[in-house]
């Protein structure tokens, strides 16, 4: 209960739904922008590194959050694979 007002199952039934559909346009959307560079495997740990990262932060903005986190790391990673190999000239 905060303040006057009361919070019914209901509600924090539809603030769940609502996150885990906010969590699946995350990765959906970061999905079709890096897989073809980074893979879905390595995708999905990104998210969850960062879903953990972020436990704890206010649930109002955790997925934008999370995507804003998740992009920045995965479009690192995307830099380093799209990178030219350095070799080094043999001795």
């Amino acid at each position: 209960m905060i303040g006057n007002s009361r919070v019914t199952r209901a509600e924090v039934a539809d603030t769940f739904t609502l996150t885990r559909a906010s969590s699946a346009d995350v990765t959906e959307r970061l999905m079709l922008e890096f897989e073809p560079a980074l893979g879905l495997k390595l995708i999905i740990e990104v998210l969850r590194a960062c879903r953990a990262d972020l436990k704890g932060s206010a649930s109002a903005h955790l997925s934008e959050s999370l995507e804003l986190l998740a992009r920045h790391r995965l479009a690192a990673l995307a830099t380093v694979a799209r990178s030219p190999k350095t070799v080094c000239p043999r001795e």
